[in-house]
């Protein structure tokens, strides 16, 4: 983390003439925080950069004690930066997934820094001309920040070329109506069909990957005429990638909305991962993007109008 925190600080002092405070916090020990409060009384802005997990962990702790301190020295939020909320993985691959890194690889900024970048979008809109920059290491539970919206940049909704979504809990309530018959029943919203007759109309791909196949989807999709429909997959990132590899396109060109764990890889590694307030943890934490409409009830919609904002 040390090293990938010195990289951004050198990248933003050569490009955009933005100066850091970078702390190592195994060089203070014991801890120092009167020197930190030094700098952060120059800098007003803060960011904790630690391995472990956002929430009841060290780096937790330090941003809790430096806002009570110099809560008048802030000019914004502290900014905290962890892993995923999940415990160590065993397979070194999936070591290295769970912890801060280098995200959206595709996502094209200069230099190559849309990997490091994209979870450090704040660097990229402060103000001011300092800023302090805190690291520390941990080697405890590899967590990742609750997701909640993380601000996206107008030019990366206009990257989006396929608008691909799951069925169950995004495009309905999540709920199914049996009948006696054997028949099943599905509600649908038509603030999401206009959307995405819209998206269509402007040359946004659609897709609809859901892991049960049903008649009543079947029936929705060919009345709005969605191309892509990828039903009874509960392997969503394969499907994702599969289709986004026929169609050409990057994973930054790709928005995928999803609710559930199921999802939740889709959504990472999706340029703009999008969810609903429902969705259940996994899907939110891999979220970048959660729609403040009801899942059934105008979510997708919300989703397309930001793509066409961006298009126009």
């Amino acid at each position: 983390m040390v090293h990938l925190a010195g990289e951004v600080c050198d990248y933003f002092a050569s490009e955009y003439e933005r100066a850091f405070d970078l702390w190592d916090l195994r060089a203070l020990s014991p801890l120092r925080l009167d020197a930190i409060k030094d700098s952060l009384a120059r800098t007003h802005r803060l960011i904790v950069l630690h391995e472990g997990r956002r929430t009841h962990g060290f780096g937790a702790e330090l941003v809790a004690s430096l806002t009570e301190e110099q809560f008048f020295s802030l000019e914004a939020p502290p900014l905290r930066l962890g892993a995923l909320d999940l415990p160590v993985p065993s397979p070194p691959n999936w070591r290295q997934l769970s912890g801060p890194r280098r995200r959206r690889q595709s996502r094209p900024l200069s230099g190559g820094w849309d990997e490091f970048l994209s979870d450090f979008r704040l660097l990229i809109f402060v103000p001011r001309v300092r800023m302090l920059f805190i690291t520390s290491l941990s080697s405890c539970l590899n967590r990742k920040p609750t997701s909640g919206n993380r601000k996206i940049a107008r030019a990366a909704w206009a990257r989006i070329r396929l608008f691909a979504m799951d069925v169950d809990g995004i495009l309905t309530d999540g709920t199914v109506t049996l009948h006696s018959d054997g028949t099943e029943a599905k509600t649908f919203s038509t603030l999401d069909g206009m959307g995405l007759v819209r998206c269509r109309n402007a040359g946004i791909a659609l897709a609809w990957i859901s892991g049960r196949a049903s008649v009543a989807t079947d029936l929705r999709a060919a009345e709005l005429k969605i191309p892509h429909v990828v039903q009874g997959r509960a392997d969503k990132l394969v499907a994702l990638q599969e289709l986004a590899e026929r169609l050409g396109l990057s994973a930054a060109e790709v928005c995928y909305m999803g609710d559930d764990d199921i999802d939740a890889p889709a959504l990472q590694w999706a340029g703009i991962g999008a969810t609903v307030s429902t969705a259940m943890p996994a899907a939110g934490a891999a979220a970048d993007y959660v729609a403040q409409r009801p899942a059934g009830r105008g979510a997708v919609r919300e989703v397309c109008d930001h793509i066409l904002a961006a298009s126009r």
